[in-house]
């Protein structure tokens, strides 16, 4: 993955939101590892200049791990395996945030009962893509309420008139 300027051809990953997240995102690797899981790639800042942090995949997190219970905002996905469908929603929704949440399976009957079940804002099956500009964005629980693109996200700066019209006056 080429990590950079978000505004530079061909690079695919652009910086962290602020500088606060870069030692915050090292600090939930940490923890994760401190407590037996394992780095498959990335784990670090990247470079010496700018907000950037590696792309990481961390394996086998223990569910005390604060990356667990926390939303990390930056680019660290956490691949857990887990023993049925059950444990997996169930895994999921113990969480106290919504904003965003992934499956990868070749079954409908799954996929029906993630749709259903999974409390995410955005929920993405078999893809990595979250949203798209027109469509709604948002989190449900402590991500947030509300949407930001789509129809939907328009709604939060309008204002609603309702007008009573008679033709005459009687």
């Amino acid at each position: 993955t080429v990590v950079g300027n978000g505004m530079d051809a061909g690079v695919e990953m652009g910086p962290t939101a602020n500088h606060r997240r870069v030692p915050a995102l090292a600090a939930l690797v940490e923890d994760a590892r401190d407590k037996g899981a394992s780095v498959a790639t990335g784990g670090a800042r990247q470079g010496t200049e700018g907000y950037f942090f590696q792309p990481t995949v961390l394996l086998n997190v223990h569910e005390t791990a604060r990356i667990m219970q926390e939303e990390p905002f930056g680019p660290v996905a956490v691949l857990n395996p887990v023993a049925s469908l059950d444990h997996a929603i169930a895994q999921s929704n113990a969480v106290p945030y919504g904003l965003a949440g992934y499956a990868f399976t070749n079954r409908a009957d799954y996929i029906d009962r993630l749709v259903d079940e999974v409390e995410v804002g955005n929920l993405s099956i078999n893809t990595l893509e979250a949203s798209m500009p027109e469509t709604p964005f948002g989190g449900v629980k402590s991500s947030g309420s509300g949407r930001e693109g789509g129809t939907e996200g328009l709604e939060n700066y309008m204002n609603v008139k309702n007008v009573w019209h008679s033709a005459a006056i009687a």
